[in-house]
């Protein structure tokens, strides 16, 4: 007979030296699970952002947009720094009084790379978030930033 303790299974025969699993093998079915549930998520947000979207040049890049529903404009930075807009999608698309504005930063996502490491910076992604704005006519709008995308909303709003 065997009776489980504390995420271990013993004997009752060999009281003392009858560990045959240890919490290591719940541990380690829980990471496959994390990791397969991530992949999952991931290529859910793939396969949402790679339907549509268009190319404007900004700064003398390509910097990929696409833009969802009617309304308001709402632009949604990304965090990282380094992500592209695919954690966004699907649930800004649901706002029904905001046209929805995803875009990737240079080097990240769709867009282009940038050519000088230097460019990788709050001040170049402040410049193209205006760039981007100009490009799509638009004369204001609205801005949302997460994590590193927010600090880029922040000083977008004091310049």
């Amino acid at each position: 007979m065997q009776r489980v303790s504390s995420l271990r299974v013993k004997n009752d025969d060999d009281e003392g030296q009858g560990v045959r699993r240890t919490s290591r093998v719940v541990e380690c079915h829980m990471k496959n699970l994390r990791a397969a549930l991530f992949i999952s998520i991931m290529n859910f947000s793939l396969a949402y952002s790679f339907q549509s979207g268009a190319y404007a040049i900004v700064n003398g890049a390509r910097i990929w947009y696409e833009i969802a529903g009617v309304g308001e404009p709402l632009v949604l930075v990304a965090g990282g720094p380094g992500f592209s807009h695919v954690y966004f999608k699907p649930h800004f698309s649901q706002l029904w009084n905001f046209s929805i504005i995803y875009y990737d930063g240079i080097g990240r996502g769709r867009s282009d790379n940038a050519y000088l490491k230097s460019d990788y910076s709050i001040d170049r992604d402040v410049a193209d978030l205006e760039g981007l704005r100009l490009a799509l006519n638009i004369e204001k709008w609205h801005i949302y930033g997460h994590s590193y995308g927010g600090l880029v909303a922040q000083q977008y709003a004091l310049n």
